[in-house]
């Protein structure tokens, strides 16, 4: 553990399985005890994080959420006023008018519709009803800028901007809470840790935790004036204890990272246990391996396998034909993915409007089930933007009736040949879902051309039963699983985009930490936006010929920059000396920094994903992708400590 306090932050940063969520625990629990009459916040990187704290700590004094619920619950109550409209207008306003006008074909179809349900549409008008309904958070990966409705970015970005024009807003913060800790702040958006240092430095009695692993960074969102400010904090290194995985495991992990300063040892009185099996790489046929996971699942229930999900992952889990009818409502033209529709499983976060309410009845059902009516009742009373008045409990007499209701939903999703639309019409009937919601959604033509409202209810209970074994490899921070199978695949059409087998193939011809290749990525990344911020104002392709061959210069030497650069350097030049193809290879340069970045991703993923298993640890490698290199990578993979497997020789199981 590594901590340094200047004034009333402290910055505490450990790697993975050091026990950060602990020691955030045992803060908490310290913070209840000295100060009696205080509260605290804590902030969380997921809501399956947010709910392991809370299994540990029970106190109205501490509240614990993700950045996305407390940042909504801090500002909402302020989105029907006038001042805070005109600044979402200040914001988004030449967004909306460059949409009024724009030809592409969703902007087109997005104004048709708006003319549908409002009779006409322009600034004036979007403005005058966005007054009259206010601004809203949409809880989705998207923003519907006509509507007020803000998606997680733009609620962060949105709230920052407001904040900084209300000050008083702060006062929100460092009245309420004596102490907030936020964990992982390395994938913390900097507005927000802007945000709480400005909180902080305006009330010497409140004090910021910052909990993190810079290794663990997938998102680079922080300028320099921020990387800047983090380090001014200072770190220093104590005892790196693992308490999270073992012997075994630990030692992979080092050797993945790549750096002696950070290299774990498992405390002596670990009860971790010894792995059923040496950590192994399997490489088979891409055919296989889904089908090897769902086994591997449904004969463990402690396994969590670690996919970028597709079709064919839904598929296993029984859950094909609900992905393939989402998949035409959310095409690759649609800012949300059927990704963050089938792997959202939490009701207040997921985008889509059938499956909140789907979710919100499993939910609900649920804590019936397990005679949670405590939970239920409070569940209920913060859905009622979905439930009807009915299920909300008002006498003693209601409990009855409401008890025999839940009975009927909870019956209801067993069915298994029983459609959705049946279920949703029967869930009408007993009056659980507002009117105005069910109508919405029975109403829909997406829905109805989809053909989601023909797929069974039992392919999204397979969705909820079998969502804990499955998760995406950067969606898992905090969480440790005593088996995990890393599934190695690139992602190339959602984010965060990742390289891994281009990760792989550097990995296997040189050796390197994760600080020397970021530090590499960082310094070309600078590089490239500085040319790309020069391109526009040159005129003379000699000027630009010199710049890029400054850039090449300056990394000439280097071990990266030879492997993965200097084919597309060369090419440049020996293409440039024809008129008029100067600029025409400089669009492959100024991208050659995606495929930099996607591959520390990569790096990073990798590492995050094998730093969640306690005991056991798989990986799972498309024989296709590292032809090649394969004895290479093999050869790396067995120095770091794994047994590596090809599955057309040997017999696995």
């Amino acid at each position: 553990m590594a901590s340094k306090v200047v004034n009333n932050v402290q910055i505490i940063d450990a790697p993975a399985g050091n026990g950060k969520t602990y020691h955030i625990r045992e803060q908490l629990h310290n913070f209840l005890i000295e100060h009696p009459n205080s509260s605290a916040l804590a902030i969380t990187y997921t809501n399956r994080a947010a709910d392991e704290i809370k299994s540990k700590v029970d106190s109205t004094r501490v509240h614990i959420s993700t950045i996305h619920a407390f940042i909504s619950h801090l500002i909402s109550p302020f989105f029907k006023q006038d001042e805070v409209i005109d600044l979402y207008f200040d914001k988004y306003g030449e967004k909306i008018r460059t949409m009024l006008t724009s030809k592409k074909k969703k902007d087109i179809n997005r104004n048709e519709k708006y003319i549908k349900h409002y009779g006409e549409i322009s600034l004036d008008v979007i403005k005058k009803n966005i007054h009259k309904d206010g601004i809203n958070y949409g809880e989705s990966s998207f923003s519907a800028y006509y509507y007020g409705r803000l998606s997680h970015d733009d609620l962060l970005e949105f709230t920052s901007y407001v904040v900084e024009r209300f000050p008083k807003l702060y006062l929100k913060i460092n009245r309420q809470f004596k102490l907030v800790v936020i964990d992982e702040y390395q994938d913390t958006a900097q507005c927000m840790l802007d945000l709480f240092f400005e909180a902080t430095s305006k009330n010497k009695n409140m004090k910021l935790c910052l909990y993190g692993d810079t290794t663990q960074q997938i998102y680079q969102t922080y300028d320099k004036n921020m990387q800047d400010k983090l380090k001014s904090f200072g770190v220093k290194h104590g005892k790196l204890n693992n308490y999270r995985s073992n012997d075994t495991i630990t030692n992979i992990l080092n050797n993945i990272d790549g750096r002696q300063s950070r290299r774990q040892i498992v405390p002596q009185d670990s009860s971790i246990g010894r792995s059923d099996f040496l950590p192994m790489v399997i490489c088979m046929d891409q055919i296989n391996i889904d089908s090897y996971v769902s086994k591997k699942i449904e004969t463990n229930p402690n396994i969590l396998a670690l996919y970028v999900f597709n079709r064919e992952r839904f598929k296993n889990i029984g859950a094909g034909d609900l992905f393939s009818a989402y998949k035409q409502i959310f095409d690759y033209m649609n800012p949300i993915s059927v990704k963050d529709v089938l792997t959202e499983l939490d009701p207040s976060e997921n985008p889509d409007t059938l499956m909140k309410v789907l979710l919100s009845i499993q939910r609900g059902a649920s804590f019936w089930k397990n005679k949670r009516y405590g939970e239920l009742i409070t569940f209920v009373s913060n859905q009622s933007n979905i439930f009807s008045r009915q299920m909300i409990l008002q006498t003693n007499k209601d409990k009855k009736r409401v008890n025999e209701i839940w009975k009927r939903a909870y019956i209801l999703l067993q069915g298994r040949a029983l459609t959705i639309e049946s279920f949703i019409d029967k869930i009408t009937e007993y009056g659980i879902i507002r009117n105005s919601v069910t109508e919405d959604i029975l109403q829909s033509e997406e829905y109805r051309n989809s053909g989601v409202f023909n797929v069974c209810i039992s392919e999204f209970m397979n969705l909820i039963n079998k969502a804990n074994n499955v998760s995406t490899q950067h969606g898992v921070k905090g969480e440790s699983h005593d088996a995990v199978v890393f599934v190695a695949e690139d992602s190339t059409s959602y984010f965060p985009f990742i390289n891994m087998y281009d990760f792989f193939e550097l990995w296997s011809n040189l050796n390197f930490s994760i600080d020397d290749f970021e530090s590499f990525a960082i310094s070309y990344k600078n590089e490239i936006k500085l040319l790309n911020d020069k391109v526009q104002s040159i005129k003379d392709t000699n000027e630009l010929q010199i710049i890029i061959k400054e850039i090449q210069n300056l990394f000439e030497d280097n071990v990266y920059y030879k492997m993965l650069l200097k084919e597309i350097y060369d090419d440049y030049f020996s293409r440039s000396k024809r008129a008029g193809s100067v600029f025409l290879k400089l669009a492959k340069i100024i991208k050659s920094v995606n495929k930099i970045e996607r591959i520390m991703v990569a790096y990073k993923i990798f590492y995050v994903g094998c730093s969640r298993a306690k005991r056991n640890l798989t990986v799972i490698l498309d024989k296709e992708k590292i032809e090649g290199f394969e004895d290479k990578l093999k050869q790396k993979l067995e120095l770091v400590g794994f047994k590596v497997v090809d599955a057309s020789k040997s017999q696995i199981t």
